[in-house]
């Protein structure tokens, strides 16, 4: 059993996980296991993802559809649904574009979204939330809208106290609607996911989701990719603690150097809030923490962006690079002499 804390997930070729960090209290709620069947796929291919925010900035001549590049935090703002679809069937939508290789062939397609949803609006103590978080609107390239309606991991209603702190996260495996395309790749668009919105709060809203790809392609070299998911809360703040999250179940190389990338997803990152790290357990038992060196810092790895090899993911709308509070990051793993993942 291998061990990483500060939040999240790892991935062999790649993990995805959708958390929620600085709670007042650090816990596993759903403890994090593999999505795939078996433990995970070898193939000649690879992972990427598309995502985007659903709520951004709504105030002092800002509106949520547009591109947000701020360094406010998500709790000082008056946040609204981005919606950038004029469909007047939704309230909520954003974009992102799939880019796979050529002659690539789809062999997994998950969608996560999660968001922070006490209730309907911040600045309305009496707006009960809806309770089917789990149904949204998915559009595919060239296609129209399709409900689908996904699987709870974590309905955030069982949470302690922290009456602010609800999150929600679910999961939908929508392998078979994104393979049968003639060509998946194009403009993705998620609609009508649910967070709490107008006025401002102590915890503030932050929502999205992500599209996980796992891909084929005969110019790709063999890989093993393998997918966690669960929910854990972090505690942040002066007396911030820790959570370590586990995950076993997977297969490297018997011999030689093991290369690895790692795609983690979490609420409640901000740019403007420094000090949180993400930290990977290394063979010896020594945390050590992790990092890119353009988009996500050793001492605010969590900075409420989406990024892909350490560049912001383009062709999104909106293209924010503060999505204030939501962030998801597919990095390679700096596995030098196989110090934190060894030959099993």
């Amino acid at each position: 059993m291998n061990t990483f804390s500060k939040l999240k997930t790892l991935l062999l070729s790649c993990i995805a996980i959708v958390c929620m960090a600085n709670f007042t209290y650090s816990q596993t709620f759903v403890p994090f296991k593999q999505r795939l069947q078996n433990g995970g796929v070898n193939l000649k291919g690879d992972i990427t993802f598309i995502a985007n925010s659903i709520v951004s900035k709504s105030q002092d001549g800002t509106v949520p559809n547009d591109n947000y590049n701020g360094s406010e935090s998500n709790n000082r703002l008056n946040l609204d649904y981005i919606d950038v679809d004029n469909d007047p069937s939704t309230f909520s939508s954003s974009k992102a574009q799939l880019n796979l290789p050529g002659c690539s062939n789809v062999v997994f397609a998950g969608m996560y979204w999660s968001a922070v949803y006490p209730r309907k609006f911040w600045n309305d103590v009496n707006s009960t939330r809806d309770a089917d978080v789990n149904t949204i609107k998915l559009k595919l390239p060239n296609q129209e809208y399709q409900d689908i309606t996904g699987e709870v991991i974590f309905d955030g209603l069982t949470l302690p106290s922290d009456n602010e702190k609800v999150v929600y996260t679910c999961f939908k495996d929508v392998t078979d609607i994104v393979s049968s395309q003639d060509n998946p790749n194009g403009d993705y668009v998620a609609a009508n996911i649910k967070a709490t919105v107008r006025g401002s709060s102590n915890t503030g809203s932050s929502a999205g989701w992500i599209l996980v790809v796992i891909y084929e392609n005969e110019l790709e070299p063999t890989r093993r990719v393998s997918i966690f998911d669960g929910f854990t809360a972090v505690k942040g703040g002066s007396n911030s603690v820790n959570a370590e999250v586990n995950y076993s179940g997977f297969k490297t190389i018997p011999t030689g150097p093991v290369r690895a990338k790692m795609l983690v997803a979490a609420l409640e990152g901000d740019k403007s809030i420094r000090g949180d790290r993400f930290t990977f357990q290394d063979v010896n038992g020594t945390y050590q923490s992790l990092s890119t060196p353009n988009t996500n810092p050793v001492r605010n790895f969590f900075n409420g962006s989406i990024t892909i090899n350490d560049q912001y993911l383009a062709n999104r709308n909106p293209s924010s690079q503060n999505t204030l509070g939501f962030d998801a990051d597919l990095f390679d793993l700096n596995n030098i002499n196989n110090q934190l993942i060894a030959n099993i």
